[in-house]
């Protein structure tokens, strides 16, 4: 699963209490990925349900100014799409790690080719962007709350709307 906070306003921080109030309390003590600075904070959690690639979703690019936090599976790219030759066909590579060289070849088009059951959130830091995404046909759920100020998502809706910054 995937979960967050991201504030419009770029001197609010979120605070790890409010970010972790969005993992179900089933999932309290599982493996779980984050990322946060100021405004963004985002992260990944394993919910039992096995991935191909057996990886928990958090993946930087080398300068550390890109993330990708993704659940799911990546099963193929098109012909011609950004990770059409390169990772999506590894079986060594994970999901949020092809979503990760597809946006940086590709920019917020990455997802266009890709073939698969996922939902992602995506922080480019170098662009001052965030972008939430999930599988064409809407097999991995998401669900998010814009209250115009605040962006709430999370992959289950019962947290989400339990959350405390949810009126």
């Amino acid at each position: 699963m995937i979960y967050g906070i991201v504030h419009k306003e770029k001197d609010r921080k979120v605070s790890k209490e409010s970010l972790f109030a969005l993992v179900p309390e089933r999932l309290s003590g599982t493996p779980t990925n984050t990322f946060s600075k100021g405004n963004v904070a985002f992260g990944v959690n394993e919910i039992g349900v096995p991935t191909i690639d057996e990886s928990l979703g958090l993946s930087f690019s080398g300068d550390k100014k890109i993330v990708v936090a993704a659940s799911g599976n990546i099963f193929a790219a098109e012909a011609g799409s950004p990770v059409e030759s390169s990772d999506a066909k590894s079986s060594k590579n994970d999901t949020a790690r092809t979503i990760l060289h597809a946006y940086e070849n590709w920019g917020e088009n990455c997802f266009k080719g890709l073939n698969g059951q996922f939902s992602a959130a995506v922080w480019d830091g170098r662009h001052d962007r965030f972008l939430l995404a999930r599988d064409h046909l809407g097999f991995e759920p998401l669900f998010y709350y814009w209250d115009g100020e605040t962006l709430i998502f999370s992959s289950f809706l019962k947290p989400l709307i339990h959350h405390d910054g949810i009126n």
